[in-house]
């Protein structure tokens, strides 16, 4: 939800300022704000027509076709992207995008645009190998592999544009409304304080199954649990928001029913389990390769004769095998809870992830008091922007009911067009941040910023 005072109607022009704003804050090349803006506008119109019935969708690069690979590395994966360009370039137009939109698909390529002021927008050729990207973001893979260009900007839908920079969302465009960087309230914040502790749990879980000697050799393992425990909920929300349904996740430490009225009620505990498994054998496996390298592949591995007792590399064999199947039996596990969320009612999760109940009504009926929209993920006060929350859908109306009434909880709630907004209360008024971020990149990557 933006602030009323907003304008109302946003174009493609305004997205394009956004981007340049938002490169040139990273200080990475910007392109012209003209060059952008038509560049929006060319890809705004494609969104609007059909071909031969169909609706048009289609992934442009921005990238020099003279530089297009400038951090080319001295490994070439096998299955790296790669240019392939057109024998000429052909002006970049509605027409000819909309034309050439069914020679590509999102999911495995790519077209390469680039201009200079002045002068008008071509498209150069092709970038292959995108389903990596695809893949990532639709959560089938934990791989974040090289993403070429200086950004990279999608048709999502009719009048949808998506821009990225890499592996994470900078602005977007939704027929008049513009969503801009989404907040990374996973990381700090209140919403990742209200986390925090659960994570935590999670953490000595994992080090009681391992002893403190495995787990202490290593000071990165509890960055590395906490953050695969925030991807877990990162990917259980990315794949609530692709159903395109709507649904609504509650994580709640209270032991009491109050205020709920438990449809469905279940006890499943396999995301919990699956994901203690996996932290416990990823431990087991680096100490039997630590050992393996220190011991025996060393400057004295002549005086040990060379050889790796047969126990030892069984141990790193084995936990490497179950760390795999644990990885896979979190993921159906996020399937199985995601598709809970389709359901009329809320998700509900106790601060391990285990599920309690499914298809939830709230009962609370008295309006809560105070209820702000943060304009940052700290919700810093003087940034909150008043709401009013009759202004909200039956949803959000629940979710901010019972925070009001729990502190303690923590709510998610997913529209039926995409966003995701976080609802918690902190120090006694309701906060909902909007648009909020589900970058599983930097979760994955041990984000130096994030503490257990």
């Amino acid at each position: 939800m933006r602030d009323e005072r907003a304008p109302i109607n946003y174009s493609p022009r305004d997205l394009a300022q956004v981007v340049c704003e938002e490169l040139r804050r990273r200080e990475v090349a910007a392109p012209a704000h003209d060059v952008l803006t038509l560049l929006f506008e060319t890809m705004y119109f494609t969104s609007l027509r059909t071909e031969e019935g169909s609706s048009l969708s289609c992934h442009v690069i921005w990238m020099d076709p003279g530089e297009s690979d400038p951090q080319h590395p001295e490994r070439l994966a096998g299955d790296r992207w790669t240019f392939i360009p057109l024998a000429e370039a052909i002006p970049l137009t509605v027409r000819s995008l909309a034309k050439l939109s069914r020679a590509s698909d999102p999911r495995t390529s790519s077209f390469v645009v680039h201009g200079h002021p002045g002068q008008s927008l071509c498209l150069y050729g092709f970038v292959d190998q995108g389903n990596q990207f695809y893949e990532f973001i639709n959560d089938h893979t934990d791989r974040t592999p090289e993403r070429p260009g200086i950004f990279q900007a999608s048709i999502e839908g009719v009048g949808h544009l998506v821009v990225h920079l890499g592996y994470e969302i900078i602005a977007e465009l939704r027929m008049n409304e513009l969503a801009e960087t989404p907040l990374d309230v996973l990381s700090s914040g209140p919403v990742f304080q209200k986390l925090r502790p659960y994570v935590l749990r999670h953490i000595i879980e994992v080090m009681g199954c391992v002893g403190t000697e495995a787990f202490d050799v290593d000071d990165d393992w509890p960055a590395n649990l906490a953050n695969t425990w925030i991807a877990s909920l990162c990917r259980l929300l990315l794949r609530c928001q692709n159903y395109r349904h709507g649904g609504a996740i509650l994580i709640s430490p209270n032991r009491t029913e109050a205020g709920l009225n438990e449809k469905y009620v279940v006890s499943y505990d396999r995301l919990p389990r699956a994901l203690i498994r996996r932290g416990t054998h990823e431990i087991l496996a680096s100490a039997a390769v630590r050992t393996i390298r220190s011991d025996y592949l060393g400057h004295d591995q002549e005086s040990r004769g060379g050889k790796i007792p047969s126990d030892l590399y069984l141990d790193e064999t084995i936990n490497g095998v179950c760390v795999r199947e644990a990885a896979n039996a979190v993921d159906g596990a996020i399937w199985f809870v995601s598709l809970l969320s389709r359901v009329d009612g809320l998700v509900l999760l106790d601060p391990t992830l285990r599920v309690t109940a499914f298809g939830v009504e709230i009962t609370i009926a008295d309006d809560p008091g105070e209820v702000y929209m943060a304009a940052d993920a700290e919700g810093t006060p003087e940034k909150l922007i008043p709401l009013d929350y009759r202004h909200f859908g039956t949803r959000h109306r629940s979710m901010i009911r019972y925070c009001a009434t729990f502190p303690d909880s923590l709510g998610f709630v997913i529209s039926q067009d995409g966003d995701v907004r976080a609802v918690t209360s902190v120090d006694g008024r309701v906060i909902v941040w909007d648009n909020i971020a589900l970058r599983l990149d930097a979760f994955l990557s041990g984000s130096p910023e994030r503490e257990a």
